[in-house]
């Protein structure tokens, strides 16, 4: 359940019992883990930023990972960026740095950031979605439940292609990195 920053105060307010309320509306299947919750001590808060640099890059320094772009915990992807942020910059920084010549090694940062930008805005901008979907604490229905027929039919259609797709996005990112 998203908090939106500032506004657990007011959610405190409302009393434990509020609180355990927007547990199952958010999700049903925990009203016998919300049900323990016996005060606020037992509710740790994370604070979630998404965010990232306009400069990855400064001459002899290069911020990769949580230190260029901090990524939501959804769908545990900030691992796999920062893994491909380090696989891109050992790619582009080797022969750099092999030469000596800070020009080149100051471009080779520089090509870091301008490969791993983009895929990493493209998923920030579905962490983003996400977290608007959600940030309401009333969850998102999808499906009807039990589905509709036509909801089964479609499912069956779309699932067996959206699998694999939205596995290989989330495991992979958007643009895979590999070391030769």
């Amino acid at each position: 359940m998203l908090i939106p920053k500032g506004s657990f105060d007011a959610i405190r307010a409302e009393g434990i019992d509020g609180f355990r309320e927007r547990i199952v509306r958010a999700v049903p299947r925990l009203a016998a883990e919300a049900a323990e919750l016996g005060s606020f001590e037992n509710v740790k808060l994370l604070s979630v930023q998404i965010n990232r640099l306009d400069r990855w890059h400064t001459p002899g320094a290069l911020l990769i990972g949580d230190a260029a772009h901090a990524m939501s915990p959804a769908f545990g992807v900030g691992i796999n960026y920062a893994v491909q942020d380090a696989v891109a910059a050992a790619r582009l920084l080797a022969p750099a740095l092999r030469s000596g010549a800070e020009s080149v090694i100051d471009r080779a940062a520089a090509a870091v950031q301008g490969r791993r930008e983009r895929p990493t805005a493209m998923m920030q901008r579905i962490q983003r979605a996400v977290h608007a979907r959600i940030a309401t604490g009333r969850g998102v229905k999808i499906l009807d439940d039990p589905p509709t027929r036509r909801q089964r039919i479609a499912m069956r259609l779309a699932l067996p292609l959206l699998r694999p797709l939205a596995a290989r996005i989330v495991g992979y990112g958007f643009r895979p990195e590999r070391l030769r």
